[in-house]
């Protein structure tokens, strides 16, 4: 999740930068489940975009990432985030992170019932649609900047304030 995120007294946001979906399992694993959690909000896979994976695989990996998540925390909401687009990709890699969020999209919807899948995809890329919006991100092309995680932060804000709306059944 993105460090930074202003979103009141009552979140705690985890944020590891440079993480990949399986560290972040790892970390998830690691979490005291006796803790009263609510909500857990994903934002993962930009980092797995340059690995040597393919999207399918991104996929599962983050398919076995809910997995775990509902099982430590089987009352709390899930809201997964579309993998974030990032300025440094070359066109094959752009087209593996749609391919991968076209699937991730169908997985959290079919095979997730009770998750919310939250597509904020095109706040963040230019009118032509393939191309990151540069004034969201910092200058290493990849992180949100204060812009790119206020999107976030409104995303996170608007689906709690009409949660019962948009939640997949």
């Amino acid at each position: 999740m993105a460090k930074g995120l202003n979103l009141g007294p009552k979140v705690h946001v985890v944020a590891r930068g440079g993480a990949r979906i399986e560290d972040i399992l790892t970390e998830v694993e690691r979490w005291q489940t006796d803790k009263a959690v609510q909500s857990v909000a994903l934002i993962v896979g930009t980092n797995d975009i340059t690995s040597d994976c393919t999207a399918q695989q991104m996929v599962w990996a983050y398919s076995h990432l809910l997995k775990t998540v509902k099982m430590r925390f089987p009352s709390a909401e899930i809201i997964c985030f579309n993998i974030l687009p990032r300025a440094d990709l070359s066109m094959s890699l752009r087209n593996k992170l749609v391919r991968a969020n076209m699937l991730l999209q169908d997985c959290v919807i079919h095979e997730f019932r009770g998750c919310t899948w939250v597509l904020c995809w095109r706040y963040f890329l230019e009118n032509c649609g393939c191309c990151p919006r540069r004034d969201v991100l910092g200058s290493d092309g990849l992180h949100l900047n204060r812009l790119g995680k206020g999107i976030i932060g409104d995303a996170l804000w608007y689906h709690f304030r009409h949660h019962k709306a948009s939640r997949v059944r």
